[in-house]
């Protein structure tokens, strides 16, 4: 066990970087608040890309991901595989996909 100073968390061994006082997190952190400084385009595709990362964690931990047309969070396995997403699942629900398809084959 290690204690990091930034997040003052102790934690295992191998959540921390050879030689380092920080752990992983806290190290990207700290590495993205300098390239603010620096370089605000790299700052703002790394932040996004962090931000994904969180969220992308925060979901596998819950198990369940937010539907952008109805706003409920449902498993994972109520929504289908997307590629292009970053999380790897289609940003609508398989029932209000349905819905919307329905709806689009009465118009057209």
């Amino acid at each position: 066990m290690k204690y990091c100073f930034y997040c003052e968390r102790n934690l295992d061994d191998s959540e921390f970087s050879k030689n380092q006082g920080n752990c992983k997190e806290c190290r990207k952190i700290i590495n993205l608040n300098s390239l603010k400084k620096h370089d605000k385009e790299q700052y703002k595709k790394r932040k996004k890309y962090f931000e994904m990362q969180i969220v992308k964690e925060k979901m596998k931990i819950e198990g369940k991901k937010q539907c952008t047309s109805c706003k409920e969070f449902k498993h994972f396995y109520d929504f289908t595989k997307c590629k292009s997403r970053f999380d790897g699942l289609n940003n609508k629900c398989k029932k209000c996909v349905k819905i919307i398809n329905k709806r689009y084959k009465k118009n057209n």
